[in-house]
């Protein structure tokens, strides 16, 4: 998404009041990644560098004590997200809702534009109109309903990294620890209940984004956050 809500008065709330600068911008930063990443307020704990400058761990776990995020698997959630983020999940869930109308409507469309039996057609002449329209949609009927359906899955408990999957990720994510990221995209999906047609894909898919996540070097031999935050919410904003 590209906003979220933000009351104009939030700096005084007690809570935000006790944090230094450093836990207010990366308290808000947080709210932006949520929003950008439409992660339901999930914070990975990979994404801490690019929310602060220093001292990220520390500038999290004083967010956490001011009540503002909650410590969970693989990272941190904002609290009563849902509450004051409620007209963004409702926008979120319709944009969901009218994506899911659309990929339904084209497994239709294409159901009914598969060819009909050749030994249908050959009798086709001897018969009235009517009763050629009701063969027809009999047998799309019959043929969507041949066609075995994928059932999204919840996250398993273990995906077993073969040789192949390896390889993959020696050529494409070079530097990045393939079963440190592996065990986070786990616990990251277990925590949000989410659902999936190929978890292999979707590891793919996670160890791009480790890749987008990590910090570059600046030529000087130091880490270059500033466009860490950049790299993040355009990776997950175009998933």
């Amino acid at each position: 998404m590209d906003w979220v809500k933000l009351g104009s008065g939030y700096f005084l709330d007690v809570a935000i009041a006790c944090l230094d600068d450093a836990g207010e911008v990366m308290f808000l930063r947080g709210l932006a990644y949520c929003g950008a990443a439409d992660s339901g307020g999930f914070i990975p704990e990979a994404m801490l560098p690019a929310l602060g400058r220093r001292n990220q761990t520390k500038t999290a776990a004083a967010i956490v004590k001011a009540g503002k995020w909650e410590r969970v698997d693989g990272g941190y959630r904002v609290t009563q997200w849902e509450k004051w983020q409620h007209e963004l999940e409702v926008l979120l869930g319709k944009r969901r809702r009218e994506a899911d109308r659309k990929r339904r409507g084209r497994v239709r469309g294409q159901s009914a534009d598969e060819p009909p039996d050749a030994g249908a057609d050959a009798g086709a002449e001897c018969r009235p109109t009517e009763s050629k329209s009701k063969t027809t949609a009999t047998k799309t009927v019959a043929v969507a309903a041949d066609k075995p359906r994928r059932r999204k899955t919840g996250a398993p408990d273990g995906l077993e990294i073969d040789t192949g999957m390896r390889a993959w990720a020696a050529e494409n994510c070079a530097g990045i620890d393939v079963d440190r990221e592996t065990a986070k995209f786990l616990d990251h999906h277990a925590a949000k209940g989410s659902l999936m047609l190929d978890w292999k894909r979707g590891w793919m898919s996670w160890m791009h984004k480790a890749v987008d996540y990590a910090p570059r070097s600046n030529g000087n031999g130091q880490a270059d956050l500033s466009g860490a935050m950049a790299r993040a919410i355009a990776a997950e904003a175009n998933r």
